[in-house]
């Protein structure tokens, strides 16, 4: 009989980003980022100027996503991991190492936690865009409000969350959000 638990496994060392990677992923976050200032911060009345960011924290955010993407491709036998559990990640990490601050420390809390929610709902429209297509995009209310993201705001801002949490939880919403428009969530 074969003892299942000495299984050979392949495994290959991390290799860092690129500072193209990097780049990229910097180029796609700040788009987000703009997004996200003018439907969200601008309408507070909140000065642009007002905002500063920490750019080593925002570095150090995306190596994080990317070891982990290493980690469940080398552990979990995943090739990549779905776009919603990649959202959940930079959201993790965005409310983990608030790299965007303003002088009011509470004020700098909510930013942060309100980026790492937007992430979210915008991965999310994107994601069911691929997916059904744009025109049943226009059906779905994905915004702050209802009762999923409100739930979603009070348990990221009181409670200690893991970014195992997160990826359940965002892909738990991702799938309220299919059988709300009647497709199925693979």
């Amino acid at each position: 009989m074969k003892n299942l638990f000495k299984r050979k496994r392949s495994f290959h060392p991390y290799e860092d980003m690129s500072d193209g990677e990097i780049f990229c992923e910097i180029e796609e976050l700040s788009e987000i980022w703009n997004i996200f200032y003018k439907k969200v911060l601008a309408p507070k009345g909140v000065d642009v100027n007002e905002i500063k960011f920490c750019r080593k924290s925002i570095i150090k955010a995306i190596i994080q996503v990317d070891m982990t993407k290493y980690q469940y491709k080398q552990f979990h036998n995943q090739i990549r991991l779905s776009p919603l559990k990649k959202i959940a990640l930079y959201g993790y990490w965005i409310l983990k190492l608030k790299p965007f601050f303003v002088d009011n420390k509470e004020f700098t809390e909510k930013i942060n936690l309100e980026f790492a929610v937007f992430l979210f709902v915008s991965g999310l429209s994107n994601h069911i865009a691929r997916r059904v297509g744009e025109d049943k995009l226009s059906e779905i209310q994905l915004d702050f409000e209802g009762k999923y993201f409100d739930l979603l705001f009070f348990v990221l801002q009181y409670n200690e969350v893991s970014f195992e949490a997160m990826m359940l939880a965002y892909e738990t919403l991702g799938i309220v959000k299919f059988n709300e428009i009647g497709e199925i969530h693979e």
